[in-house]
């Protein structure tokens, strides 16, 4: 058995940081067209979120640093401490009952492709493919000048959406 077949890699969700969290709902809503609905406080971390559902088992995260609950003791999640710009994934392992988007409402929008502009693509596109990964993703070459960057295409009631990560 190869680590490929040992392996069943999806994409989960898509997250939005934001200062503030009414500030990052807010963008999704002029972007979208579509309000995300109340998440959660993560208490451990000292967040909070909104969430919008982008299929069955995909949703997308506003995520902001609660200022109503105290620091924790530890680096926040994301690097929420000290937001960066770049291509930051973070590989999870879901082990839990329902998948946090089932119980979410249903949405008009839909995750259409996801493209990371890296100098190291070719070797990125290989780990997806050892790791199992079958999703919306596709690493490709930096380009003379370009910077490196995450690029997400969203369908919404307003049509195709491209968010790019700062960088």
């Amino acid at each position: 058995m190869t680590v490929q077949d040992s392996l069943q890699t999806t994409f989960d969700h898509l997250i939005f940081g934001s200062y503030f969290l009414e500030d990052g709902v807010n963008f999704i809503l002029d972007q979208l067209g579509i309000r995300p609905q109340k998440g959660g406080q993560h208490l451990t971390m000292g967040t909070h979120n909104a969430v919008l559902k982008l299929a069955d088992t995909t949703y997308l995260e506003v995520i902001a640093i609660d200022p109503n609950l105290p620091k924790p003791p530890r680096p926040r999640w994301f690097g929420m401490d000290n937001l960066q710009p770049g291509i930051a994934p973070t590989i999870i392992q879901w082990a839990g009952e329902a998948h946090p988007a089932q119980r979410l409402s249903a949405s008009d929008v839909t995750l259409t492709a996801i493209e990371a502009v890296h100098p190291n693509a070719a070797e990125l596109n290989t780990w997806l493919t050892e790791i199992g990964y079958d999703g919306p993703f596709i690493a490709s070459t930096i380009s003379t000048g370009e910077t490196c960057r995450l690029r997400v295409t969203l369908e919404s009631t307003k049509g195709p959406v491209i968010f790019e990560s700062l960088v």
